[in-house]
């Protein structure tokens, strides 16, 4: 999916803000869901024109090792009303569903996110990104009322 744009702010000297997108394939006729853990951003953000709403989340361990072992990141979710429990009860604790992890620097980020939809770094441009990452959900580590802890594993194991 990289572009020249995008290779060109990967060697810029100037650096530009990373946003992170998340997107999980919740079940057969439920589509997709699409968030962002609003650190930047804490409104909904546009990207090529679907909508990733501002969820508090955290995603970490995506980096991978030397010794040749895939990652197991963890993704923490907020849980507010019981709203994410509700979902994952009908969906089996989301095992084996796929969560895809979008990486985009703001800057090419769909015009509707900026004041009065002028992208004031240039054009905008959303196929300019690094490669999704993509997951598949392994296990509810744990669940609260406040938020719920998954583990994620490449599709290769």
């Amino acid at each position: 999916m990289a572009t020249e744009a995008h290779n060109k702010s990967i060697t810029d000297l100037l650096p530009d803000t990373l946003i992170e997108l998340f997107e999980i394939q919740v079940g057969e006729g439920r589509g997709v869901k699409r968030f962002h853990p609003g650190k930047i951003i804490d409104k909904d953000i546009v990207l090529n024109k679907k909508t990733y709403y501002c969820l508090p989340l955290e995603a970490t361990g995506f980096e991978s090792k030397g010794d040749g072992a895939l990652p197991r990141p963890t993704l923490i979710i907020a849980n507010p009303d019981g709203l994410i429990s509700d979902l994952i009860k009908r969906e089996d604790d989301m095992i084996g569903h796929t969560f895809k992890r979008i990486r985009i620097f703001l800057k090419f980020l769909d015009e509707v996110n900026f004041p009065e939809e002028v992208n004031p770094f240039g054009n905008s441009d959303p196929e300019s990104r690094f490669d999704d990452d993509l997951y598949v959900f392994n296990r509810k580590i744990s669940e609260n009322k406040y938020f719920i802890e998954f583990e994620l594993v490449s599709p290769l194991e």
